[in-house]
């Protein structure tokens, strides 16, 4: 197992949805979200992906009755290998007003 140094610049709360990860001229990944901030996501995809890697995190969550959506271009920051898969980190990359809003909702509401 990989070890990385945790460069968060924002707290995280536990989440837990499915995920899609869209590459750059390959298929996307299906994955399921770990952890979420207002600078990043982690995401536990089947295939590693390297460090620096520009992709695309998109997910949608029912939660508390309010449906939340997000489309959001990000940064790979480390890929751990576990039993389940390669645990991904993401850092956002120039986050989008709405999204802004939608990350401050959903952290607001998760516990």
């Amino acid at each position: 197992m990989s070890e990385h140094n945790d460069t968060r610049s924002s707290a995280r709360k536990n989440f837990r949805c499915n995920a899609l990860v869209l590459l750059n001229k390959a298929p996307s990944l299906q994955g399921r979200t770990m952890d979420l901030g207002s600078s990043g996501i982690s995401v536990v995809i089947p295939e590693q992906l390297a460090p620096g890697q520009v992709c695309m995190i998109a997910f949608e969550t029912l939660l508390q009755n309010r449906k939340f959506k997000l489309q959001q271009r990000a940064k790979v920051v480390y890929a751990i290998c576990g039993s389940a898969g390669f645990r991904t980190g993401f850092q956002f990359i120039d986050l989008a007003p709405d999204n802004t809003r939608i990350i401050a909702d959903l952290f607001a509401l998760l516990l």
